[in-house]
């Protein structure tokens, strides 16, 4: 008997400690998101140098790249700027109702969900475009990160527009894949990166 105690004792703290890394795991990744707002004012920024640096040198600015990039900057702000107005408040750091912060969440999972759909235009433009470049697409290289991005892209879209929604958009039991496989298909990329 004081064996199945004890079990279950070990069970209930590997549990609770397995609850409190996962918050605290979380909590790290929303504190290292509030410095996606500096991210974002430096990509504006960016975008505007090139711009100019275009135009003074005589180049013809390419007016749907620049909107592709200028809305992917302007939903990826949002979703910083809310989520961490939101993370702040639940903290008592700043002060906003318990309604508000539920605003703040869909609209920061919605500014996601816009910015991957822009993202898959982009992609799709990008496939269309690289058609005519035989060359690059019979790259292996290009060919593996381009269908990469796109699903890695699809599935953040559907895990961002089922959270965006009150009651959802697809079956929950298809929700947690989708967001896994998002995020391993990230970390890989970076370890890739990395490495």
């Amino acid at each position: 008997m004081s064996h199945i105690n004890s079990m279950t004792t070990s069970t209930t703290r590997a549990a609770n400690c397995s609850r409190a890394l996962c918050a605290m795991l979380d909590e790290w990744q929303i504190m290292n998101r509030l410095f996606g707002v500096l991210d974002m004012w430096k990509a504006a920024r960016d975008l505007i140098r090139r711009i100019s640096t275009e135009r003074s040198a005589g180049k013809s600015v390419k007016k749907l790249d620049v909107g592709i990039q200028a809305s992917q900057i302007l939903c990826l702000s949002s979703f910083h700027v809310s989520e961490a107005i939101g993370f702040l408040s639940s903290k008592g750091i700043l002060k906003r109702s318990a309604k508000s912060e539920e605003k703040l969440t869909f609209l920061a999972i919605r500014s996601w969900a816009a910015f991957t759909m822009i993202e898959i235009g982009r992609l799709s433009l990008e496939w269309m475009n690289t058609m005519q470049d035989k060359e690059k697409l019979a790259t292996k290289t290009w060919k593996a990160k381009w269908k990469s991005d796109l699903l890695q892209n699809l599935a953040w879209a559907s895990v961002a527009t089922h959270w965006s929604l009150r009651d959802g958009l697809i079956p929950e039991v298809f929700v947690s894949p989708l967001a896994v496989f998002a995020t391993w298909s990230l970390v890989k990329d970076a370890w890739k990166n990395a490495a």
